[in-house]
């Protein structure tokens, strides 16, 4: 049995300036009874561990089956606690390059996902958008963005609670465990298109590397963890920008 459950949440990717992150959140439905039979119409109400009235005839009767399972999103939510934006500065045509660097400096370029369950596979997924800004010269199939083959994102992971992933208390070295069931492929974004970015396979795992909770995030403050990428010959010489949505998706299955 499979329950998929989708967060979704915007974030910008800038060539020179940001926009304000834009949050959709799925809801969930709670069971209305400890009944799993509850609400059917082929079953006697208040009879759901009880006898069935036959409703065929008098030598044959249907009765029936049931076991249900709750939504255990409900109680131990996962989420995407938050998705991180990239500029990558301002630029001239001259300066004769194709591909730009994330802005230096950064502390909290994160992507994290906080899981109070622990033991769930999940993925998050991007997709980048047009250029919001009109008019432009930037033509949106024209741009990339890329993470590093050699030096990808830092993944870090650990069961702090999660208002710790914004400190100290989340490091690449704490919970080795969980880090070895976290992947981070290669991506490559561009208009229209949709990658995975980050996942965990640890239900898969004969014994589950992290008890509840699990925070997990992929650490983007290094300046060349992933690039812009634009062919000089098609850049404008005139003042122009590329400002887009990020779009990502996390989707848990268990």
């Amino acid at each position: 049995m499979q329950i998929r459950n989708k967060l979704t949440l915007l974030s910008s990717a800038a060539l020179l300036a940001l926009i304000p992150a834009v949050t959709v959140v799925a809801q969930s439905t709670a069971a209305v009874s400890d009944h799993a039979l509850s609400g059917y119409p082929y079953v006697t109400p208040g009879q759901e561990d009880g006898y069935q009235s036959p409703a065929t005839s008098a030598s044959a009767g249907i009765s029936y089956v049931g076991v249900g399972y709750s939504d255990q999103l409900i109680t131990n939510p996962i989420t995407l606690a938050a998705v991180p934006n990239f500029d990558f500065g301002y630029h001239k045509k001259t300066e004769t390059k194709d591909s730009f660097s994330l802005i230096d400096g950064a502390t909290k370029r994160y992507l994290v996902v906080v899981d109070k369950n622990g033991t769930l596979d999940w993925n998050v997924t991007a997709a980048l958008g047009a250029n919001i800004k009109t008019p432009t010269l930037i033509n949106n199939n024209d741009v990339s963005i890329v993470s590093n083959t050699t030096n990808k994102p830092v993944i870090k992971s650990g069961s702090s609670p999660d208002t710790d992933w914004d400190g100290s208390k989340i490091t690449s070295t704490l919970g080795s465990s969980p880090n070895s069931n976290l992947s981070n492929p290669s991506f490559t974004l561009s208009n229209n298109s949709s990658q995975t970015v980050f996942g965990y396979t640890g239900i898969k795992s004969p014994t589950p590397a992290m008890a509840s909770p699990l925070t997990a995030v992929l650490d983007f403050n290094a300046p060349d963890s992933v690039t812009f990428n634009y062919n000089n010959t098609k850049q404008p010489v005139v003042a122009d920008k590329f400002v887009a949505p990020i779009t990502w998706t996390l989707s848990v299955t268990a």
